[in-house]
């Protein structure tokens, strides 16, 4: 679903969701992320209803929205965000888009093979 995305960024700050492709694409330059250069940028809506991620690929920009019909996202959202802007995972992204309910309580570290000898 995100090819090409290295890192997807949260931002904290409520964002006009009348916003398109050019004016989020400004938004995440002026905080220092280049979709273009693999950040996927995720947007919120003051009250929670609206997501908008945009990226970028070689061919151009992608804009994935979702709102939320007569509910919000779940409070928790607000544990994952950090002022400014919060780095997250590609399947914390994925859950955010379907609404769930998560939390997060360590990441598992990478498997590496043990040595022999």
């Amino acid at each position: 679903m995100l090819s090409g995305v290295r890192t997807v960024h949260l931002v904290s700050a409520p964002l006009d969701m009348r916003r398109s492709f050019d004016g989020l694409l400004a938004s995440a330059r002026h905080l220092g992320l280049d979709p273009y250069e693999g950040c996927c940028v995720v947007f919120l809506s003051r009250s929670r209803q609206i997501l908008k991620a945009v990226f970028g690929d070689d061919k151009g920009i992608k804009l994935l929205c979702r709102r939320f019909e007569g509910s919000c996202l779940p409070r928790l959202v607000d544990d994952l965000l950090a002022p400014g802007v919060t780095t997250i995972s590609q399947a914390q992204l994925l859950m955010l888009f379907e609404g769930c309910s998560f939390e997060v309580r360590g990441v598992a570290r990478s498997w590496r093979p043990t040595r022999l000898g």
